[in-house]
């Protein structure tokens, strides 16, 4: 798949692949490619259903940022998601941590 973004000052490639139907366990990598600036970088990531109703996911790109999230339905249509992302190269700096809450009628 190619998408531009930015004025098609971005190129980017992402790629998806189901490893298994039954959890829905997918891993995913993306390339992309700033014309003005050359720059590259990519991002790989996967996820993986936990049960029918909670998923994890997570993720690590070419700067070093490992984020990771775990997302629960506690009731229809309405999630609780836990998140967090460290900078995996410079690991004196503060994580940052989320908490989400959506609901739906």
């Amino acid at each position: 798949v190619l998408l531009r973004a930015d004025k098609a000052d971005t190129v980017k490639f992402s790629y998806a692949h189901v490893l298994s139907p039954l959890t829905n366990s997918v891993v995913a990598a993306e390339i992309s490619h700033t014309i003005s600036k050359k720059d590259n970088g990519f991002t790989v990531g996967g996820s993986y259903m936990l049960d029918r109703l909670t998923t994890v996911k997570g993720r690590i790109n070419y700067n070093g940022k490992l984020a990771a999230s775990l997302q629960h339905e506690w009731v229809p249509k309405s999630f609780v998601t836990l998140s967090g992302e460290v900078d995996a190269l410079a690991l004196d700096k503060k994580a940052n941590l989320g908490l989400s809450i959506a609901l739906k009628p």
